[in-house]
């Protein structure tokens, strides 16, 4: 919305421009409601869930949630100064030569002008609707002591990398165009070329990718550079399969997410993010902290890891299990393939179906 401020028509009234982004606001908000009721009704607030039989239990389950999920969705301000510097040397000098570039290329450059506007208001907005809408629900929250609103409002804060990273090559080119421009700087403006490659390289080697594993600068890892094909035949499958059941995947994390997000198939829960699809307060974050340490317990080897199984698989509703052959120790392994019929089998993964619902 402030980005399209830029566009305004020397013949249009600002008013008009800004009634205009009301009613979109408020159509937005219209689209919302039957996504806002069902988490309102669930948010906790950070206070004990009425008709908990033990309070404490509760609030040990929420820090374990907040230990899950990490500091920086509970902190805007740590959430900002790790995007400033979690890139390590290479990181922050992008960062501001691209607010640079963004500031002082219109003064020299007066045709960037417009596109360094849009741009420019487009990273305020990213901003005040990541860290700014966070500080504030964080401030509020700590006066009334209670948990933040809502936590996963803290990751649009990825999306001012775009206006930056292109403010920092905006500002690249001008300087380079202004030296061409006079024959005694053009070593300069080489200079100033192959400085560029240089930066290039080293985010490359900080953030790898397929160009730079191809010449050896920095490897990706083998999941990114190879598709596991029993991985993919599994994940074709759950696609094609109706949807009759939770799943549950006792599988490594990026499989797990697979499920849910491209086999497009709801999960009984998820080890990596506590079955959270939105971070923040919920009356279910006991029983996922209970499923959390009932999955710990499976894994551990010893008479009670079989019993975590079943007690896991009881108290999720899982209809189906995921499981793949090295992710449990043998005993648990043998108790999932005989507790229900194998339905589908690729490679070393095993998709097993419970029986009825419960």
């Amino acid at each position: 919305s402030l980005a399209s401020l830029t566009f305004l028509r020397r013949d249009e009234p600002f008013w008009l421009r800004i009634a205009f982004l009301a009613v979109g606001a408020v159509v937005f908000g219209l689209i919302a409601i039957p996504f806002a009721i069902p988490f309102l009704s669930s948010f906790s607030g950070g206070e004990a869930v009425a008709g908990t039989a033990n309070p404490e239990l509760y609030a040990r389950a929420m820090e374990e949630f907040r230990r899950a999920v990490g500091p920086v969705y509970y902190n805007a301000l740590l959430a900002f100064r790790t995007f400033i510097v979690g890139t390590g040397r290479i990181g922050w000098p992008v960062w501001l030569i691209g607010v640079v570039g963004l500031t002082l290329v219109p003064v020299f450059n007066p045709v960037r002008r417009t596109l360094c506007l849009f741009l420019s208001l487009f990273l305020a907005g990213c901003l005040i609707a990541s860290v700014g809408i966070c500080v504030v629900d964080q401030a509020i929250a700590s006066m009334l002591h209670r948990t933040p609103f809502q936590l996963d409002l803290i990751r649009g804060l990825r999306l001012t990398i775009v206006p930056l990273l292109i403010g920092f090559v905006l500002c690249l080119a001008e300087m380079q165009r202004a030296l061409e421009k006079n024959p005694r700087y053009r070593i300069a403006a080489r200079a100033l070329a192959g400085s560029a490659v240089l930066i290039v390289a080293g985010w490359w080697t900080v953030h790898p990718n397929r160009i730079s594993d191809a010449i050896g600068l920095a490897s990706l890892a083998n999941n990114f550079r190879h598709q596991n094909p029993d991985e993919t035949k599994m994940m074709g499958y759950l696609r094609e399969k109706p949807v009759d059941g939770t799943i549950l995947p006792i599988v490594p994390a990026a499989l797990g997410l697979a499920v849910r997000y491209a086999a497009l198939q709801p999960v009984a829960f998820i080890h990596n993010d506590v079955n959270a699809l939105f971070y923040s307060g919920s009356a279910k974050r006991l029983l996922w902290t209970e499923l959390d340490a009932l999955r710990n317990g499976m894994q551990e080897k010893g008479p009670g890891s079989v019993a975590a199984y079943a007690a896991l698989s009881e108290r999720s509703k899982a209809r189906y299990v995921l499981v793949a052959d090295d992710a449990v120790p043998a005993g648990v392994l043998m108790e999932i393939l005989n507790s229900g019929r194998e339905i589908a089998r690729f490679g070393s993964l095993s998709l097993v179906d419970l029986g009825t619902k419960r």
